[in-house]
């Protein structure tokens, strides 16, 4: 009997590893796609950041930046190393993916090379010693380096992005129903109160005859001439 229970009670812990490894597989491989995603998103993520390389294969975790696989080995061998990533063999932690969701080629640009003159003469790109020469500066020296806090950069939308936009926009239009609703309301408060308001000043005037008659919405009514004014208007 109790052989039976550990024999049961061990295939059912068998079976919620194997859930487990399932669902941790599943959202290894969501993120990995989310990655893949970024990258297809935006234009400047579909060349290396740092040759221009077309179709980077690897993620620069240290910097948010693609790269191809030339400039991916001279990185890790930068002081200090950079940590590179491969866009279809690695897995990507949740706080990988979400740095990655607000940097790119783009914001590496405006952060790296903030203060690169434009109308430098350009090096050699096959030029594998200029290539790690221009890192030196671009990254251990910072020649060229502005602090991210003082950039505007705006994230390239993606499937996920898409879908908080809808999200957001459904929020909106619940909103606008239910101020919609709310001016509905007070609306019918207000002609209830104007109502009120007519029926008061309607009993008011009939005792004081003195006082002109509310009409709608509470505007008096023009009262004919009165008996004073009939006796000094001649």
């Amino acid at each position: 009997m109790n052989s039976r229970r550990s024999k049961g009670s061990s295939s059912a812990s068998s079976a919620a590893a194997a859930a487990a490894a399932a669902a941790a597989s599943a959202e290894s491989e969501r993120r990995a796609r989310e990655i893949r995603d970024l990258q297809s998103a935006e234009e400047s993520n579909k060349r290396c950041f740092d040759c221009g390389q077309r179709g980077p294969t690897y993620v620069n975790v240290t910097v948010g930046s693609f790269v191809c696989t030339r400039c991916s080995g001279t990185l890790r061998g930068l002081n200090p190393p950079h940590r590179i990533k491969s866009l279809s063999m690695s897995s990507f932690t949740a706080d990988e993916v979400a740095m990655m969701r607000g940097r790119g080629n783009a914001w590496a640009r405006k952060v790296y090379l903030g203060l690169y003159d434009s109308n430098r003469a350009a090096f050699d790109l096959k030029d594998a010693e200029g290539v790690r020469d221009f890192m030196i500066e671009k990254y251990e020296k910072r020649r060229y380096y502005v602090d991210p806090s003082t950039i505007v950069h705006t994230p390239a939308a993606t499937t996920n992005g898409s879908s908080s936009a809808a999200a957001s926009n459904s929020s909106s239009s619940f909103q606008k129903s239910s101020s919609t609703t709310t001016n509905l309301i007070g609306a019918t408060l207000n002609a209830r109160l104007a109502s009120s308001s007519s029926s008061s000043a309607a009993v008011a005037s009939s005792n004081n005859p003195s006082t002109p008659a509310a009409g709608p919405l509470g505007v008096a009514l023009p009262q004919p001439p009165s008996s004073s004014i009939s006796r000094y208007g001649g």
